[in-house]
């Protein structure tokens, strides 16, 4: 795993794209607010994609790293460390 510093980065990182896409300031993304993350996900591949609602739950499992059924800054921040920092 990376430096504390990485492990930071990598949390700053994580909360710049919740606050981006949690709309509703709810603490939890929601499926309505992870279709579009993974529309600009598919933009930034010059491609596009609209996401089925089988695909943003299929892809909300897998951004809810501790499986309680919500995803939350916790989630994200796990992904971005365990991604960004090795």
């Amino acid at each position: 795993m990376g430096s504390s510093t990485e492990i930071q980065s990598a949390k700053a990182v994580a909360r710049k794209i919740f606050e981006l896409y949690d709309k509703d300031r709810s603490s939890n993304l929601e499926n309505y607010e992870i279709g579009p993350m993974m529309q600009d996900a598919y933009k930034c591949m010059n491609r596009n994609f609209s996401p089925s609602k089988l695909d943003v739950e299929s892809y909300a499992k897998i951004l809810d790293r501790n499986g309680d059924g919500k995803v939350t800054l916790a989630d994200i921040e796990a992904l971005c460390i365990r991604y960004l920092c090795g």
